[in-house]
């Protein structure tokens, strides 16, 4: 099979090009709402409380969404999904418009921000089962972790020339229109035909509920992958809160802001361009995978020593690296494991799981800032991070997934 062969396939090419505008949106999003939320407050306790109020109904909703998944179409999902984000971020832009903004109407907006969003990514996930074959679920999976790192570059560098020259109104304008055009793109996707033996009668949603539990308990390698990417989680959630403040500290303003969010993009598409095109991991490793997770807490603590922004940047690069390659191990054995059928309430299990305690990991992150200073919460963020990857690399069921199935190839 060729580098470039899945570019070939419709499908996929009219996926990706979704993909890229719904994650340019999300990143221009956060870069837009988190410097407002500073310019309005200076408050780490206000941004840490937003990103909970954000975050929390992401995750309640997200197993939910999960069944929903499997029960209908994702495609559908997905749609419907981009476009109620798109109405969120219109209602953003004619409030700042109007110069009406109010922190209950940024907190309001926000929840229900995150109670779409936690219907689209089981979605986004579970239909990339049905978009290639499994031989290329690697490969595409590096093409993807690739254009979420390009927007991640994109859209903060975007978002912070548009604050700077325009303001806010035109930020999330912007957005709104990222979001439409991923939703239209759907429209040109044919799904291959999922699996006859595995298409089932519909149960109750607790039936449902109970059997992806089931198939999640069952699993040592699914619980070892979901125990780490809570505190990988954890730690990564310090980033996000921490860098509005040191742009602040810095005195480089949004566009230090963007430059620094940008770094994370840069590191990622590097490593994403490496394991798509020049490295071709045919069957993940996890203990590759708990490796990386340690090199990243490690980078994630140097951020504490830091003294400008461009340091700060460097450093996101490499955490960036990190997480793409994290990324493409942990979704790709996913897929490997899952039934196409049960594919999306097991994933919104795990997503619920990585991410149930990075709200409040976010929060405390914000409340610490006003506490003991911005550059601490690194070493707090970066020591989780490596005690997660070190537990995890010596784990018996990642020490057996490992010698079964580790193996890099060159292409």
């Amino acid at each position: 099979m060729g580098k470039w062969e899945i570019f070939k396939s419709r499908n996929f090419v009219m996926y990706w090009l979704g993909y890229l505008f719904s994650t340019l949106g999300d990143a221009i999003f956060i870069l837009t709402i988190s410097w407002l939320i500073v310019k309005m407050t200076g408050s780490g306790v206000v941004m840490g409380t937003f990103l909970l109020f954000v975050g929390v109904p992401r995750v309640v909703f997200m197993l939910f969404g999960g069944i929903v998944v499997d029960r209908f179409s994702s495609r559908i999902v997905m749609f419907w999904s981009d476009t109620l984000r798109a109405v969120v971020l219109f209602t953003y832009a004619g409030t700042s418009l109007t110069g009406h903004v109010s922190l209950p109407f940024i907190f309001g907006l926000g929840t229900i921000f995150g109670i779409v969003d936690a219907f689209y990514w089981p979605a986004v996930t579970a239909i990339r089962q049905r978009i290639v074959h499994k031989e290329q679920y690697t490969q595409s999976n590096s093409v993807l972790t690739g254009t979420w790192q390009i927007a991640a570059i994109a859209g903060p560098l975007l978002g912070g020339v548009l604050i700077n020259l325009f303001g806010f109104t035109l930020s999330f304008t912007l957005t709104a229109f990222s979001f439409l055009i991923s939703a239209a793109t759907l429209f040109f996707i044919q799904l291959l035909p999922i699996v006859k033996e595995l298409v089932t009668e519909k149960k109750s949603v607790l039936s449902d509920m109970l059997d992806g539990a089931r198939f999640v308990a069952g699993s040592s390698i699914l619980l070892v992958i979901i125990v780490t990417a809570v505190f990988g989680n954890m730690a990564m959630s310090t980033i996000l809160v921490g860098l509005p403040f040191l742009a602040e500290e810095y005195g480089v303003g949004a566009p230090g802001l963007s430059q620094m969010q940008a770094g994370l993009g840069t590191g990622g598409i590097v490593a994403s361009i490496l394991l798509s095109v020049f490295i071709v991991i045919r069957r993940p490793s996890l203990r590759a995978k708990m490796a990386t997770l340690f090199m990243q807490g490690t980078i994630i603590f140097f951020i504490g020593f830091t003294q400008n922004h461009w340091q700060v940047a460097f450093l996101v690069a490499l955490i960036g690296a990190a997480g793409a390659t994290l990324g493409v191990l942990e979704q790709s054995i996913s897929q490997m494991i899952i039934p196409q059928h049960m594919m999306g309430r097991v994933y919104s299990i795990i997503l619920i799981a990585a991410q149930g305690m990075t709200p409040v990991a976010q929060a405390t992150s914000g409340w610490l800032i006003d506490a003991v200073g911005v550059h601490e919460i690194y070493f707090y963020g970066g020591a989780l991070g490596m005690l997660s990857g070190f537990i995890g690399f010596f784990t018996p069921a990642v020490i057996k997934y490992g010698t079964a199935a580790g193996e890099t190839v060159k292409a």
